[in-house]
């Protein structure tokens, strides 16, 4: 019981790395957002944000990992006050 916010704070660690190798796989760098020109119309533009809204399998990853990482540090706050 211990060790556990350690294991914590390593596995948020571990998914936090492999979130950046699967962001980095997938091209979510290219994928910066959509691209609104003056040219489209109102539905068009709807339409593109609509499409942009999703999260991609790496943000949840990465958001699962800092989760992690915060458990630990406020368990270890928790444990030093207590």
């Amino acid at each position: 019981m211990i060790s556990a916010p350690w294991y914590l704070l390593a596995g948020g660690i571990v998914l936090v790395i492999i979130a950046y190798f699967l962001a980095g796989f997938s091209g979510a760098a290219e994928k910066r957002g959509p691209m609104i020109d003056e040219r489209m119309s109102d539905k068009d533009i709807a339409q593109s944000l609509q499409d942009s809204e999703s999260l991609s399998p790496a943000s949840i990853v990465m958001l699962l990992g800092f989760v992690l990482i915060a458990i630990s540090v406020i368990w270890r706050f928790v444990r030093y006050f207590v």
